[in-house]
């Protein structure tokens, strides 16, 4: 899950103070001008994108899933009717990714495959 904000230490709060999630990992990425924020809880990660340029409201952005097999998965969703983007490396070193834009209830949906 993917959440934008406006304010990060906001969003820190919350998660650890009041949910009792852990902080994982924060760093500024100055080129996208944002700060990532990355908390867990099981085996469920929540990314918070800290941005001035956010809404005033936090925001549901996305929705990430890791898979076993984005290849299979690719192939699989399209002649059920999904669109979904061509397959490419994600942004972290060692994976692979595609995005489902319908069949999602609204939210753009990241399928994750890591390839190591």
């Amino acid at each position: 899950m993917v959440v934008k904000t406006q304010d990060a230490n906001a969003a820190k709060r919350f998660c650890g103070d009041q949910l009792g999630i852990r902080l994982t990992l924060e760093q500024h990425v100055p080129e996208w001008g944002r700060s990532q924020l990355f908390v867990r809880a099981s085996s469920m990660s929540i990314e918070v994108i800290a941005s001035e340029n956010a809404g005033e409201q936090d925001e549901l952005w996305r929705l990430a899933f890791k898979i076993q097999n984005i290849a299979s998965t690719h192939h699989r969703l399209i002649p059920a009717g999904c669109e979904v983007y061509d397959r490419r490396e994600g942004r972290k070193p060692g994976t692979q990714v595609c995005t489902v834009n319908t069949h999602t209830l609204g939210v753009p949906t990241l399928l994750i495959q890591n390839e190591r």
